[in-house]
């Protein structure tokens, strides 16, 4: 839901600086002040962008180091100079800069109700926060942050999908064989300041969590419990079990997609869980929205299955479009 490459997005413009709002990331660096002019991908525009890389290119480069040491840590200089500014929030990566004082501390061991994608409202009591919850908005339910520690979330950031959570801890990361070890890793393609790995954790304190965004201050902000990492570029990046990236791939222009699609494909040995905004879906900025059958048939080219079974029960039970995909066979360095 928090995004590694772009993060929340938006672009209305500052009459006072000319600039992007501190509270949305804008895209100008990629398109200049307005959308595209694309009969695809939009969430306006109802049709796929069609796939325009080498699947078997694809597959081979993500067997191969890409050296991106260098060009990461430049890559990560410049974004942190975007985020030194008081004024100056957005990135050419359209990354997120995060800001303290257009946050809400979210209490250790409190329950939260959020409407929409507004400001939550902390309580002690589930009794109180369930009274205080919207339910005219489905998403705006009680959710716990169970974890030891407060952390701070930004304003148009969202708790984690309370559906999904329970899915991911019962249905797949704890069953027999998911993972390659008893405590099973996960990489977190958008993890924003890290809400799935807080909750994930304190639902599976043994997990092995790496969560990567592109906001040049994510590090400080979150304490360096999410690493900063720019997602459209090729990383070399530490394997997990499993990568798992929600409504993330929308936000990214059709012409990094494979980028993306390479780091999600040479990172994860046993899968991939993801949500990606389907067509149709409106939202701020989706640039690159595509159907399941895009998506499924991509991943099926790269040598995944389908495991709809699980996929059916995360939308049931969770807020977007989630997707599951199970490796054929185990990748080399796994």
């Amino acid at each position: 839901m928090m995004l590694a490459t772009l993060s929340t997005l938006g672009v209305a413009k500052s009459e006072d600086h000319g600039l992007v709002p501190h509270r949305w990331v804008g895209m100008m660096a990629l398109w200049g002040e307005k959308e595209p002019n694309a009969t695809c991908g939009l969430w306006s525009a109802w049709r796929d962008c069609p796939l325009n890389y080498n699947l078997t290119e694809l597959n081979s480069s993500s067997l191969q180091l890409h050296r991106s040491d260098a060009k990461s840590a430049v890559l990560k200089a410049q974004a942190q100079q975007a985020c030194s500014s008081s004024i100056v929030v957005s990135q050419d990566t359209g990354g997120y800069c995060y800001r303290l004082d257009e946050s809400v501390e979210v209490p250790a061991r409190q329950w939260c109700a959020q409407p929409g994608s507004g400001r939550p409202s902390c309580f002690v009591d589930l009794a109180d926060c369930t009274a205080a919850h919207d339910d005219s908005d489905p998403r705006d339910v009680c959710r716990g942050n169970l974890t030891d520690t407060a952390y701070s979330i930004p304003d148009g950031h969202m708790f984690p999908d309370e559906g999904a959570l329970d899915i991911l801890t019962t249905q797949i990361f704890s069953k027999a064989g998911a993972c390659s070890t008893p405590a099973c890793s996960i990489a977190d393609f958008g993890a924003g300041v890290g809400q799935y790995g807080r909750a994930l954790k304190a639902r599976m304190p043994d997990l092995k969590y790496i969560g990567y965004d592109a906001g040049g201050n994510v590090e400080e902000f979150t304490d360096g419990f999410v690493t900063f990492a720019d997602l459209t570029v090729r990383q070399d990046l530490p394997k997990v079990d499993w990568v798992w990236t929600s409504e993330v791939g929308e936000h990214i222009p059709h012409e990094l997609e494979n980028e993306f699609i390479g780091n999600i494909h040479a990172t994860n040995c046993k899968g991939i869980v993801l949500s990606w905004a389907k067509l149709g879906q409106n939202g701020r900025l989706h640039v690159n929205t595509h159907s399941s059958e895009y998506l499924d048939a991509l991943f099926v080219q790269l040598g995944y299955r389908i495991n709809e079974e699980i996929g059916q029960m995360l939308r049931t039970r969770g807020h977007w479009s989630y997707h599951v995909y199970e490796r054929e066979e185990t990748p080399p360095g796994c």
